[in-house]
């Protein structure tokens, strides 16, 4: 056998039409996968193994007969990069579903693409109007990017500033915004199409109820061949958003759980023609052009704050639906999956030190946190990404900490769920706990 090197690696998915079948004749992996760009993957599939419990004559022959056996449901995880888009889409034109806003959606459940739109005209920084008929694709809760190309600033040049839809009104033609942009909108200004990644109940509440709710994934550790490849069937993911802290490069972490997996030839693998990776665009250092305003829920007021550290749990986590049956093929030992809410935290420390975070303990205040990287500008567009979280409260007691060589707070906010949509029909999205938007 010949030596292959460790640092060679090969990641693609399939979206499962049939949960724990790949993709099949004659298309396979070489053209129906979609390859991307990742960090790091650890993936070490192992098959249960069971002693048998026989009892023996020879009492050292115990232990020692042939293993029976046992489920093949795995565990891995990967990491891949945050970014946005990838490249910026030209007015009139729909956002193009990307490798990543895929992931988030099988990961969150569900997105939403509006359209590049050039404003009309504007009453204020938090309602922008449309051409006739340029309303559609904008929804109430969904998210959106707009960019001052009249008479920006030089922070504000080319820079996308995310915000998120509270109504359309397609008699007026108008937008209204949760939170006030930081410039007068203008006409020729232009709203850039977003993908909006959103948390759908009706979708993680069980994995095998539609096509493309589980994914196929196949990752090789090898330049060639299927010695190390492997194939990870009817999979789901909880994701998880880190590196968040000054001078990182901002992942998305994803811990997968599969029902069966494949290895090697002898599993019936075939070599892989890998097609070119998707999602090339690298990530922007965190620290550079970042933005976070926490401002009060249903004010419009811009409230933009200085966040040293940022940690955020996204409170979703998949779970097994585990049976003694198999009804599904290949589905060992599984009905479906599901998921697991808890707590969504964004977890802060702002400088300088404010009593005015445990005044709003006592006062039971209501906020919005906006926390977006508007991008580099056109050289490098669509980087631009952002999450929100439309609706929160404190949900512990704010902290004095140090940073640096000064007094900082550390708050810890929990999310509510928004109520302040009107006039929408998608209420999944009006009221998801937070959203992550790419432009």
């Amino acid at each position: 056998m010949a030596h292959s090197h460790n640092k060679s690696k090969f990641l693609m998915f399939f979206p499962e039409t049939t949960v724990c079948q790949p993709p099949q004749a004659p298309d396979n992996w070489g053209t129906s996968g979609t390859r991307v760009e990742f960090i790091s993957v650890d993936c070490q599939p192992k098959q249960e193994l069971i002693v048998d419990p026989t009892a023996e004559a020879n009492p050292l022959a115990i232990g020692k007969r042939t293993k029976r056996k046992g489920i093949r449901n795995v565990e891995w995880s990967m990491v891949l990069k945050m970014h946005g888009i990838g490249k910026t889409t030209t007015v009139g034109t729909q956002a193009t579903a990307t490798y990543l806003s895929t992931i988030l959606g099988w990961c969150l459940g569900n997105t939403h693409r509006t359209y590049s739109r050039a404003v009309a005209s504007s009453a204020d920084p938090a309602t922008l109007t449309l051409a006739a008929g340029d309303t559609v694709g904008f929804i109430p809760g969904c998210m959106i990017a707009v960019e001052d190309t009249t008479s920006p600033s030089d922070e504000d040049l080319h820079k996308l500033h995310f915000r998120r839809v509270l109504s359309v009104n397609g008699v007026t033609h108008t937008i209204t915004l949760s939170e006030d942009l930081p410039f007068a909108p203008a006409p020729t200004d232009v709203i850039h199409a977003t993908i909006t990644a959103y948390v759908d109940r009706s979708v993680l509440k069980d994995a095998v109820g539609a096509p493309g709710r589980t994914f196929n994934w196949l990752f090789r550790n090898d330049e060639s061949g299927t010695d190390l490849l492997w194939q990870l069937e009817g999979t789901v993911a909880t994701l998880a958003l880190q590196n968040l802290a000054r001078g990182q490069l901002p992942q998305l972490a994803l811990s997968c759980m599969s029902g069966n997996f494949s290895h090697t030839a002898d599993d019936g693998l075939s070599a892989v023609t890998m097609p070119p990776a998707e999602g090339t665009s690298a990530q922007l250092a965190m620290g550079i052009d970042v933005q976070c305003s926490i401002g009060a829920y249903g004010v419009t007021d811009i409230a933009e704050v200085e966040a040293n550290a940022v940690a955020f749990e996204t409170g979703i986590t998949r779970s097994k639906v585990e049976t003694a049956t198999e009804k599904t093929d290949r589905f060992e030992g599984l009905a479906t999956y599901s998921y697991n809410a808890t707590e969504t935290k964004f977890n802060t420390t702002l400088v300088p030190f404010d009593p005015a975070w445990y005044a709003g303990l006592n006062d039971d205040a209501e906020f919005r946190i906006n926390y977006y990287q508007p991008g580099p500008g056109p050289q490098a567009g669509g980087k631009a990404w952002c999450l929100h979280i439309a609706r929160a409260q404190i949900a512990a007691t704010p902290t004095r900490a140090d940073v640096g060589d000064v007094n900082g707070v550390a708050v810890e906010f929990s999310a509510m769920i928004p109520s302040d949509c009107t006039g929408g029909s998608n209420e999944h999205i009006e009221q998801s706990p937070f959203l992550i938007a790419l432009a």
